[in-house]
């Protein structure tokens, strides 16, 4: 399977659109924007969202894995994977 990317696309107006999305969320879930002066360790916050970015990550990975080794064994084609 070859995957077809369009490497010329400037991406950066999608990665904005994105984080304003996830601020419009935010306001909507919490009534405001985001209060920087909140009493929150935003380092802590950081870290525990980056912590879970990498769970969901791997849980995706291990997606991908299992569709990939699936459809390679449903091929004929063996693949194993070493974790």
């Amino acid at each position: 399977m070859k995957l077809i990317v369009d490497d010329k696309k400037n991406y950066n107006e999608d990665i904005i659109n994105l984080i304003k999305e996830r601020l419009k969320k935010g306001k909507r879930e919490y009534g405001g924007a985001i209060n920087i002066h909140d009493g929150r360790d935003w380092n802590v916050e950081a870290l525990e969202e980056i912590l879970d970015c990498c769970v969901y990550v791997a849980a995706r990975i291990l997606q991908i894995h299992e569709y990939t080794k699936n459809k390679i064994k449903n091929s004929g084609d063996d693949i194993e994977y070493k974790y």
